[in-house]
């Protein structure tokens, strides 16, 4: 498993590096799927690196102790996956909280100028659900039937899905957390 450990740990790190680049020098309109374009990518390289590291003998001996060599192909995969997951986790933690950004602002604002009023004026429920639902038309999730909005099949899967998970994990959606 020691090999599997490094491989996927390596892997990672340089799709990830290589990802936060590719958006500082040319951000996707889509982030989730440049997120999953750069993690498909990035197997090929995990299965060229787990197969050097299963081919040093003495590495193996000291790693896997034992273990059978498929093994390592195996959890290589799965933490990939596992680390993938991860990062999209953080990712969409620090890109879409609100409370993250209001720390990030009030620190920016002179001491003087950070009255609610000021800090408000940025935060327009009705702007940030305006801005939110183009967001989600744009991909593909909602869609405007007159003056309503409506869930397209992909939202209504999506939809369905946190329902399904709210209702597993015994979890409420954000509105009844408050």
């Amino acid at each position: 498993m020691g090999t599997a450990v490094i491989a996927s740990l390596l892997t990672s790190m340089l799709w990830i590096a290589t990802h936060l680049a590719a958006m500082h020098i040319r951000p996707a309109r889509n982030r989730m799927a440049a997120m999953a374009k750069s993690y498909l990518l990035s197997l090929p390289v995990l299965l060229v690196l787990i197969a050097l590291l299963n081919h040093c003998d003495w590495l193996v001996s000291a790693l896997n102790r034992g273990e059978d060599p498929l093994l390592s192909w195996f959890y290589s995969l799965l933490l990939q996956l596992l680390f993938f997951f991860l990062f999209v986790e953080c990712f969409y933690h620090i890109e879409r909280s609100v409370t993250l950004r209001l720390l990030v602002e009030i620190q920016a604002l002179p001491r003087e100028k950070s009255v609610i009023g000021v800090i408000m004026k940025d935060y327009s429920v009705d702007d940030m659900i305006r801005r939110r639902l183009d967001d989600m038309a744009r991909n593909d999730f909602v869609r405007k039937a007159g003056q309503s909005w409506v869930l397209s099949p992909k939202g209504e899967t999506m939809a369905k899905f946190m329902s399904f998970s709210c209702w597993i994990f015994q979890s409420k959606p954000q509105n009844e957390r408050l």
